[in-house]
């Protein structure tokens, strides 16, 4: 396909999101040509110091987004991201599972709505959270 005719794309940011995203239209589409804009590119923006993290709670970020567009997005990122962690190319996007906690001021009434899809999850025990400094009032 000549140049002239091939789709073109821009993806605005040059973090976790923009390139991985940028390499899923990518193998997805070979023939697409895209761009990446960005105030900064790697090693000076923010995900190569803070990391990239899937969360299994989605509507924290997405609070207006349809809840069965919420999961379905989550799922498929987790699996992409777990494939790539699973195979040969973690290493080469530096990629890893780490373990860490969520915590709020204030007890979660319900369980993430994607706990069933991330490798571990529980609720820390009344003990845990006394261990981390949070007040019984908030168990």
């Amino acid at each position: 396909m000549s140049q002239l005719r091939r789709k073109k794309v821009a993806i605005v940011g040059a973090g976790i999101m923009g390139v991985s995203t940028a390499i899923c239209l990518q193998d997805e589409d070979p023939s697409l040509n895209l761009t990446i804009i960005a105030e900064k590119f790697s090693p000076d923006n923010t995900s190569d110091g803070a990391a990239g993290m899937w969360s299994s709670i989605p509507g924290f970020w997405m609070k207006d987004t349809d809840k069965k567009k919420q999961r379905q997005w989550g799922e498929a990122t987790f699996h992409y991201m777990k494939a790539i962690i699973e195979s040969e190319k973690a290493c080469d996007y530096q990629m890893s599972y780490i373990t860490g906690y969520i915590l709020y001021d204030k007890m979660m009434s319900e369980d993430p709505p994607l706990k069933d899809v991330c490798l571990y999850y529980r609720r820390l025990s009344k003990k845990e959270l006394k261990q981390l400094g949070f007040s019984s009032d908030l168990m």
